[in-house]
């Protein structure tokens, strides 16, 4: 099984139906890319959610984005997050979130108010977190924390599962957070391991690949392809 994650965003940009990106999704699981990341957010969704009706003979884990407390929303609220959940499930016919990216969003400029927020309503959390698990809507927290500062406190408030951060050779300023979690055994899911195309001025994909799953307590990497040549060329660079 690979560790690469298929992401869906940009699926709308490549000029495929949803018959062929059927095609694409089925390929990458029988190649052993066996986790799809979307989110309700992108305009890739209606497609990707089209193409997930056209499979058949697989059952991918999911990994979606999830934001609660949203912009604009001051708290977390456990009722709103639950049915966001209940809407994932729903729109991609699924029984289970194998990973949920999530994210605490409210005012990102007010960093202080974040930071109260979640050691204030750490326990709350936590006790929403479990009932999901233990329903099996979802298995896994994997927080996409926006700071540095945000990363540290939950990685010591013990409120996540994983961290989901941006970490390629251009951008690095989660790697400090990416080796405290691992020191406590949390690992990370990288996100853009090819910063949209920006680190391949100077690197090649599969040198890129290499170093994001090369540090330490990186379980995964999100991934954005929509050839097969493309998938090949970075299954090569995972096994090289």
């Amino acid at each position: 099984m690979s560790r690469l994650v298929w992401g869906s965003m940009r699926l709308h940009e490549r000029g495929l139906s949803s018959a062929q990106a059927a095609d694409l999704m089925k390929a990458s699981h029988e190649r052993g890319v066996t986790m799809f990341h979307s989110s309700s957010e992108y305009e890739s969704y209606p497609l990707y959610l089209d193409a997930l009706k056209q499979l058949t003979g697989i059952r991918p884990a999911h990994m979606v984005k999830l934001a609660d407390p949203h912009f604009g929303e001051a708290s977390f609220d456990s009722s709103r997050f639950e049915q966001r959940i209940d809407e994932y499930l729903s729109q991609l016919g699924a029984q289970t979130l194998d990973v949920v990216q999530w994210m605490w969003r409210g005012d990102l400029k007010q960093e202080a108010q974040r930071l109260d927020g979640l050691r204030a309503q750490r326990d709350e959390m936590l006790a929403c977190f479990e009932r999901l698990k233990q329903a099996g809507k979802i298995r896994r927290l994997a927080l996409f924390p926006y700071s540095t500062g945000f990363a540290t406190l939950a990685l010591e408030l013990k409120c996540v599962d994983a961290l989901a951060v941006y970490l390629n050779p251009v951008e690095l300023e989660m790697v400090p957070n990416i080796q405290e979690a691992a020191s406590v055994g949390v690992d990370t899911i990288a996100i853009r391991p090819l910063s949209a195309g920006k680190a391949l001025e100077a690197e090649s994909v599969a040198s890129c690949v290499r170093f994001v799953l090369g540090h330490a307590g990186v379980s995964g990497a999100v991934v954005t392809y929509s050839t097969l040549a493309h998938l090949d060329e970075l299954l090569q660079a995972e096994a090289s």
